[in-house]
């Protein structure tokens, strides 16, 4: 079961997750619907590959062990398969992405290393256990039924099975925002194939109008 979010940690986050971002046609695509139906998504269209943690050790370590994942790897193909709908109720859309071999690896290795020194939200096993993550890119979630409805529909026209290209990791953190909502930011964008800094402080982090983000 999921664990709620604690309070802020002294970087100022409440949870950190790692992503790969979906670009080129079908993160246009999945966009584009959210527009049309005035959803507003915790973040750009992407496939989770560390799902949430929270109370690192040190934000340093952790950003120095996707830094280190990331400079080993060179750009990698995500293949995005079809629609599935979770959750009842909740009205859950999501893209499957399928389980690769690399983006299986990605994630053990990362689950591996973050487990020790974090704590996991979904306590190490079920959705976040490393046999069981599913892979997927979310359209959105907990809308009514109307809207539901108008967004199944838009989304059966995007072109799956497709593919797209990632070519860096995004350690993603949830801070609080000046009007008091939480909301998903990049914390660090690590380009695949880059060497890290070797001052501790990992890659060098984007800033605020990076096209990337």
């Amino acid at each position: 079961m999921r664990r709620p979010l604690p309070p802020p940690d002294r970087w100022g986050y409440r949870g950190y997750c790692v992503c790969l971002m979906v670009q080129g046609p079908i993160g246009d695509a999945v966009l584009g619907i959210q527009s049309s139906l005035g959803v507003t998504p915790p973040m750009p269209p992407h496939v989770t590959v560390k799902g949430t943690f929270v109370s690192p050790d040190s934000l340093d370590l952790v950003r120095d062990s996707v830094c280190q994942h990331a400079q080993q790897l060179a750009p990698l193909e995500l293949r995005l398969s079809e629609l599935l709908v979770w959750g009842g109720e909740r009205r859950l859309l999501v893209i499957s992405a399928d389980a690769s071999a690399e983006l299986q690896s990605l994630h053990e290795n990362l689950y591996q290393a973050i487990e020790p020194i974090s704590t996991n939200i979904y306590g190490g096993t079920g959705e976040e256990s490393v046999r069981g993550f599913h892979y997927h890119v979310t359209i959105y979630q907990r809308v009514d039924e109307a809207t539901h409805s108008r967004g199944l529909g838009a989304a059966e026209r995007l072109p799956l099975p497709g593919l797209c290209q990632a070519d860096s990791l995004h350690l993603m953190g949830r801070a609080t925002q000046q009007d008091g909502t939480s909301a998903w930011t990049v914390v660090d964008r690590y380009p695949f194939g880059l060497p890290c800094r070797v001052d501790g402080a990992g890659c060098p982090a984007p800033s605020p109008s990076d096209p990337s983000v």
